[in-house]
C-alpha cells in the first residue's frame, strides 16, 4: 500500500510540474529553486524536478544540461561522486547552442576537478588544474568562483606559501559573503587547516567557530558536519584528544541525522522508478502500469527474501561443516602433539638428576597430591614442600604444576 502510494505521488508530482521547464528557462532562477530544496533535504522534489525536464521533449538542450549539473551538485552533497561524474558525462554531451558552449565546457570542466578534488585522486586532479584558464572564471556564478579561489588557497597551502593562502580565502570569504553567505563554512574549514599549518591555535578556534555559526544560521546539516570533521582532526593534531572525543560524539550524532547512504538509495529508487515509469506509460494506460509495478515489485521481494533465506541457510550449514572439520583437525593435532611431546618427555626424564627427596615429592604430585598432604606423607612442612618443587621446576624448565603433570611422567625405581 505505502509503495502505490509512493509511486502515485510521483505522477502527480510530474502532472503538477507541468510544462513549467519546457521552453522557457532562467537557469538562476532554476538553480536557486533546486539549491533551496537542497538546503531542505527534500532530495526527492529535486530529483523528479529534474528527472521531468530530462523527460520533457520539449526541453531544451540547455535545460537538459542544467538539469544534469544539478543532479551532479545533489549527488556530490550526498557523496556519491560515480553518479556526480556520471551526470557530469551526461551534462557536457548535451548539443546546446554555439554562444553556450564554452560556458558548459568550462563549467563541467571545473565541477569534474572539485569532484576529483574530494576524491583525493591527485593524478586526475593536476592534469585539469593546469588546464585551467582562470580567464574563464567570469563565466562561472560567484559560488562556483569562490570554491575555485578555495582550491588556489590550498594548492598555495602545500607549497607552503601561507599568505597568498590566507589572502586567496579572504577574497572567498567576500564573494560568497556578497553572493550566498550559506556556503561560508566551506571555506572556514579550510581556514582552520591553515591555521593548524601555521600553529595559530586561536585563529584555528575562531575559524572554527565562524563556519559553525553560519552552518547553525542557515541551518545547513552538510556543514555542520563538515565543521565537526574539521575541528576534530585539529583537535587530534595538537594531541587534545579529550575535546577530539567530544566533536567525534557530535560528528556521528549530526552524520545520523543526514543519513546521506540512505538519501542516495532513495534517489537511486526514485530515478530508476521515473526512467521505467516515463517508458511504460508511453505504451500502457497508467493503472495497468502501477498495478503491474506493485505487482513486479512484490514478486521481486518475495523472490529475493527467498533468495536470501536460501543462501542464508546454505551458507550457515556450509559454516558449520567447516567449524566442525576444523575443530577435528586441531584435536587431532592437539592429541597427536601431546602424545609425541609425552613420550619424548618420558624418556628424556631419565637423563634428569633428581634427589631421592625430589623424586619422591614428583611421584606424590603426579599421583593428584596437593602440597599440604606431600608435606604430611614425607613429614616435612609445605613450605618444603614449595621449595622443592621450585627447584623441580628449574631442572625441567618449567613453570608451574600442571605442566610436570601432564608433561612428565615419575622416572620408573
Amino acid at each position: 500500500m505505502k509503495l502505490y502510494t509512493y509511486f502515485f505521488a510521483v505522477f502527480l508530482g510530474m502532472i503538477y510540474m507541468g510544462t513549467a521547464y519546457s521552453k522557457e528557462f532562467d537557469p538562476l532562477v532554476f538553480a536557486k529553486e533546486i539549491g533551496d530544496l537542497n538546503d531542505k533535504r527534500e532530495y526527492e522534489k529535486v530529483i523528479l524536478k529534474l528527472e521531468h525536464i530530462l523527460n520533457d521533449k520539449e526541453a531544451t538542450a540547455y535545460a537538459r544540461y542544467n538539469a544534469y549539473l544539478q543532479k551532479t551538485l545533489t549527488y556530490k552533497r550526498l557523496y556519491n561522486y560515480t553518479g556526480a561524474l556520471r551526470n557530469l558525462d551526461l551534462a557536457v554531451a548535451e548539443p546546446v547552442p554555439d554562444r553556450l558552449r564554452e560556458e558548459v565546457d568550462f563549467r563541467v570542466q571545473i565541477e569534474r576537478l572539485f569532484v576529483y578534488f574530494d576524491l583525493q585522486q591527485q593524478k586526475e586532479f593536476e592534469a585539469i588544474f593546469k588546464s585551467i584558464d582562470q580567464n574563464k572564471l567570469r563565466l562561472l556564478p560567484a559560488e562556483t568562483q569562490s570554491f575555485f579561489v578555495c582550491i588556489l588557497a590550498i594548492v598555495a597551502m602545500r607549497n607552503k606559501d601561507y599568505a597568498a593562502a590566507d589572502m586567496e580565502l579572504n577574497r572567498a570569504i567576500e564573494i560568497q559573503k556578497a553572493d550566498n553567505p550559506k556556503n561560508l563554512p566551506s571555506i572556514y574549514r579550510i581556514k582552520v587547516r591553515l591555521f593548524q599549518e601555521m600553529g595559530n591555535h586561536d585563529a584555528a578556534l575562531k575559524a572554527y567557530k565562524d563556519g559553525m555559526f553560519y552552518a547553525n544560521e542557515y541551518d545547513m546539516a552538510i556543514y555542520k558536519i563538515i565543521m565537526e570533521e574539521t575541528i576534530t582532526r585539529y583537535y587530534e593534531h595538537i594531541k587534545d584528544y579529550k575535546n577530539a572525543l567530544y566533536s567525534q560524539k557530535r560528528v556521528s550524532e549530526a552524520r545520523t541525522n543526514y543519513d546521506a547512504n540512505n538519501q542516495v538509495g532513495k534517489l537511486n529508487l526514485i530515478e530508476n522508478s521515473l526512467l521505467k515509469e516515463h517508458k511504460d506509460l508511453e505504451i500502457k494506460s497508467e493503472r495497468y502500469f502501477k498495478y503491474y509495478l506493485i505487482s513486479f515489485t512484490f514478486v521481486l521481494l518475495l523472490l529475493l527474501l527467498v533468495l536470501c533465506l536460501l543462501y542464508r541457510v546454505n551458507r550457515q550449514k556450509r559454516i558449520l561443516v567447516e567449524e566442525d572439520n576444523e575443530r577435528m583437525r586441531i584435536t587431532l593435532q592437539q592429541i597427536a602433539s601431546e602424545t609425541k611431546t609425552l613420550e619424548k618427555t618420558q624418556v628424556e626424564l631419565k637423563d634428569f638428576s633428581f634427589t631421592s627427596r625430589q623424586q619422591e615429592i614428583i611421584d606424590l604430585v603426579n599421583q593428584g597430591k596437593t602440597n599440604k598432604e606431600i608435606g604430611m606423607i614425607l613429614f616435612i612442612s609445605e613450605n618444603t614442600v614449595k621449595y622443592h618443587l621450585k627447584a623441580i621446576y628449574e631442572i625441567l624448565g618449567i613453570d608451574r604444576r600442571s605442566a610436570l603433570k601432564t608433561s612428565f611422567s615419575s622416572t620408573p625405581k
